[in-house]
C-alpha cells in the first residue's frame, strides 16, 4: 500500500506528522511521504481531518 496525497485539501494542521511513527512525512506545502519509510500502516490517513491522505494499492 502507498499513500496518496491530494496536495489541495491540506490546511498544514500537521496532525498526519503527529500520527506517523516511522516520521516518514515531511509537511511543506502538502505532507510528502517518504515512500522507502512509510509502510502502509494508515495512521496518517485516519488522522487527517481534511481526507487529504488515502492508502492506495501499488
Amino acid at each position: 500500500m502507498a499513500v496518496v496525497v491530494r496536495a489541495d485539501a491540506c490546511t498544514q494542521c500537521g496532525l498526519c506528522l503527529d500520527s506517523c511513527s516511522r516520521e516518514a512525512i515531511r509537511l511543506l506545502e502538502a505532507p510528502v511521504i517518504d515512500g522507502q519509510t512509510c509502510f502502509g500502516c494508515g495512521a496518517c490517513v485516519n488522522a487527517c481531518p481534511n481526507r487529504v491522505l488515502d492508502l492506495a494499492k501499488v
